[in-house]
């Protein structure tokens, strides 16, 4: 995994969320960890893509060892730093011999420079709660046609295409 110029260590707290109104909604990961705080944007597949891939690799785990028996070499010095981007990709890795997981947020790199980096370590558990919130944040959104899958807008009338046009949702 390449090394990451923000390291902020172990998370206390990780969350997601979205702000806005359904169809105008921005998502965002929030992380308070021993370096300090940071705040990562993404698209709403980005973050829904995350919580899938969690929900598939976390039965895949062997059995959690028991409590106190990881070492943590993955803490960082306290520290105030405070970053907020737009990520535009994530990464997750498994560190099977302290069982915990690498989360990797990277920004687009702005005029040709390096791009913004940033690295966490969270435990399976915090993980596991990270995806269900994640899923739940996605699916508060505005609803999907059962024919297309595309988001329905509140008080237009739906035109499926997979209804040749035909087929009118009801309009909510």
């Amino acid at each position: 995994m390449p090394r990451a110029r923000n390291e902020l260590g172990v998370v206390s707290r990780l969350t997601a969320d979205a702000v806005g109104e359904p169809g105008h909604r921005r998502f965002r990961l929030r992380f308070d960890a021993q370096g300090g705080t940071a705040t990562v944007w993404l698209e709403k597949d980005q973050l829904s893509s995350l919580a899938l891939a969690l929900q598939q690799v976390l039965p895949t785990l062997p059995p959690e060892p028991p409590a106190g028996s990881q070492t943590d070499p993955f803490s960082v010095a306290p520290g105030a730093m405070a970053l907020e981007f737009t990520a535009e990709s994530l990464s997750l890795d498994y560190e099977e011999g302290h069982d915990v997981f690498a989360l990797m947020a990277r920004d687009a790199p702005a005029g040709g420079g390096e791009s913004a980096t940033l690295r966490v370590w969270a435990t399976r558990r915090q993980m596991a709660a990270l995806a269900e919130e994640a899923l739940a944040v996605c699916a508060a959104g505005r609803p999907h046609c059962p024919l297309c899958d595309a988001s329905i807008d509140a008080g237009v009338a739906h035109v499926c295409p997979r209804g040749n046009g035909h087929r009118k949702e009801p309009v909510a």
